[in-house]
Formats: structure tokens, sequence, C-alpha cells
């Protein structure tokens, strides 16, 4: 009877996929090697692809035990049957040179893996590489990664700017709020996965707050209700906090920052997730209300004098004066 492992993984080898170090193939191919590590060593697949996981010879007796306990749990989740004989304190399981040697065997897979789906400019620099396995995905982004064939700092200031359309501002009138919430979150999620690991916590344009903070500075001004609404309720529940933990609402509270100390303190900024349900709410009930339902080409129109008319004014002047119309 076939092994249901093997089978598995020769399943998993036979996909048809090909990546040839274009840019705009960096987020498949990023996304699809991932996957594999977090299907082949469960919990320690993200770290055996970003190349984080810890070095095992600097452990100390409880980080190591620790490190051997994640590992036994990986190598369980595929094969119950040898964990439970690695299990055992004959087994050397235990021992750091059998740790650091099954972790470069995972590493030497993973690259054969990764050179069996590479052709052109990706196999040619795969067949090439000689430096530390742990490092394949630091060293194939640096080369093809997202973002690697432009400036990098293009794509912030678009962020910055709250990602507009060619001609239209961040959050027109009549914008479809939900798409659009979407498109910037997933633009945040994209510096996330761009960054390393590492850096992670201190790259701006990977923080909600930053996501917050663009949505803010250009939502539409038909929004402004809502969002002081927003505001006074986070306001609210942050005063609740501090007095039930026996502090004072005093000067130097966050309710009292004016505009400019507030571009220096995040603790007046709703959650992205408060932020995007309020003002999907509001879409919503604008919508089913109908004073959202002019797209934004209705709005105006620019003539070649300069004057900007609205339509239902352009249709009157060319159909004529109609009876019965005020003003005809």
């Amino acid at each position: 009877m076939p092994d249901k492992k093997e089978d598995s993984e020769k399943e998993e080898s036979s996909i048809q996929w090909v990546y040839t170090g274009k840019e705009e193939e960096w987020e498949t191919f990023d996304r699809r090697t991932l996957r594999y590590c977090e299907k082949k060593y469960d919990m320690l697949g993200e770290k055996i692809w970003y190349g984080t996981m810890p070095f095992v010879p600097d452990l100390n007796p409880i980080e190591y035990y620790q490190y051997c306990c994640d590992v036994w749990r990986s190598i369980e989740s595929k094969d119950a049957t040898q964990a439970k004989v690695l299990w055992n304190q004959q087994s050397g399981f235990f021992e750091r040179e059998w740790q650091m040697n099954w972790l470069n065997r995972q590493y030497r897979l993973l690259f054969i893996y990764i050179e069996e789906h590479c052709k052109d400019a990706a196999e040619t620099e795969m067949i090439n590489f000689s430096g530390d396995r742990s490092q394949i995905r630091k060293y194939l982004y640096k080369l093809f990664g997202t973002g690697t064939g432009g400036d990098i700092h293009v794509i912030e200031i678009e962020f910055d700017r709250g990602m507009p359309e060619k001609g239209k501002s961040a959050f027109y009138r009549g914008i479809d709020m939900i798409e659009k919430l979407r498109q910037l979150e997933t633009r945040r999620l994209y510096f996330l996965k761009m960054c390393s690991p590492s850096r992670q916590s201190t790259y701006p344009y990977c923080q909600e707050t930053k996501l917050v903070r663009i949505v803010l500075d250009h939502i539409n001004p038909e929004y402004d209700d809502c969002v002081a609404r927003m505001l006074d309720l986070v306001k609210i529940n942050k005063m609740i906090v501090t007095v039930g933990q026996g502090g004072l609402v005093g000067a130097n509270s966050f309710e009292t920052l004016d505009s400019h100390e507030r571009s220096f303190s995040d603790d007046w900024l709703p959650s992205w997730k408060l932020l995007q349900t309020s003002l999907v709410s509001e879409y919503k009930r604008k919508l089913k209300s109908g004073e959202d339902s002019t797209p934004a080409s209705k709005e105006k129109i620019k003539v070649t004098c300069g004057t900007y008319w609205s339509e239902d004014y352009l249709l009157c002047v060319w159909r004529g004066p109609q009876k019965g119309r005020p003003g005809m």
C-alpha cells in the first residue's frame, strides 16, 4: 500500500507552476513557497522560509528544550510514528548535533524544491548560489522581489497620498468605501511582507497606525460626522480605562491634545478595525438612503474653458430649453 506521506509530497511536488524571477511573479512565488513550508513543517514553516530559525549553539538549556519541542511537534504533525520513536532519549533527537543536521537537511530539501520550480533568471541564480541556504528567500528577494524593479520610496509616497486614482482625490465622492479600504489594507500588507521580520516593528509603513492616519487625512468631508463620533467613542473609552485604573484625566491626557501634539502621539487614534467598521457602516447607510448614489463621473465635468459644469446643466444646453422647466 502506498505511503500517504509520500503520496502527499509527490502531489505537492507535481503541482505545475514555474517561477522565472519576474518582479510581478514574486508575491505569488513567495506565497506558494510559504504555504508549502507551513504544510510541511507546521508551526515552524514560516520561520524556515524566512530564515529566522534560532541558532542552536547559542540557545541556553531552557531555550534549547523549547526548540526541541517545537521541532518534535513539527515532525509529529507529518509523521506521528517517527515522532514517537524520536522522543526516546536513545534516539539522539535531543543532541544539538542531531538538531543542526536535521535543520540543514530541511533547508537542503527546500532549496531543491525551489530549484525544481525555477527557470530562466531564477534558475540561473539558484544554480550559482553558494551561500547560506537558510537565507535563500532573502537572497531571491533582493534580486527579484516586488519593489526591486523601481524605487520603493515612490510606492511609499503613493501610499501616503491615499493611492488616488488618476485625476481624482483619494476618497472622492461616490467611491466604493469597502473596496478602497481593502486596497489600502492590501498595500500595508505588501509592505509587511516586503520588510524583513526583524525590522517590521520599526518600519512605519508596516504599522496599522500609519494606515489609520492616511485614511483620516484623506477621508471625504461627507464622512466628517462619522469620524467625529468614532473619535469621541475612542476618547470616552480611554477615559473610562484611565479612571478605572486609578489614573487622572488631566492636562497631559490624550483628549486635550491639539492638532500639533497629535502628530507625535498615537493614543488618540482608533484601531484599524474600528475605523474600517465605522466607515463601511456609514457608507452602507448612505447607499441605502441615497445620499451617496451620485457617481464621481457625474459630479462635475471640466470643459475646455476651464470652468466646471454639472452634467445635468450640459444636457440641458445640448437639448435646448424645455417647456415647463423652471427658468426656461
